[in-house]
């Protein structure tokens, strides 16, 4: 599991006990991957409910496939434990990586 990557996995939502199959971009970076049992990941969706914290997925800086126009949010990243994962679905370009990376950071 690399920084960039798009995988399918078991999201959680925000009170921790109830999780939504759905993609997420994983956004922490090989480091901090390979010494934890989870990594850091922005959820996908197809309905950006508030769009000053989100990224929209194009052809151009996503190789893989959605089943309908998407969108990354940054405003609901999460920790998500690597056994939740259930398969890589793409990766993300690097200047996509780099432009979401500075828009979580505007959040803290």
């Amino acid at each position: 599991m690399k920084q960039g990557d798009v995988v399918l996995v078991r999201y959680p939502y925000t009170n921790l006990v109830d999780y939504k199959i759905r993609p997420a971009v994983i956004v922490s970076n090989e480091t901090f991957n390979k010494a934890h049992s989870s990594f850091l990941a922005c959820p996908i969706t197809s309905k950006p409910t508030l769009p000053e914290y989100c990224l929209e997925l194009t052809p151009e800086n996503f190789h893989g496939k959605l089943e309908t126009r998407s969108f990354v949010r940054t405003d609901s990243m999460a920790a998500v434990e690597k056994e939740l994962c259930l398969k890589e679905i793409g990766f993300v370009e690097p200047a996509f990586l780099k432009a979401l990376v500075e828009k979580i950071a505007k959040n803290f």
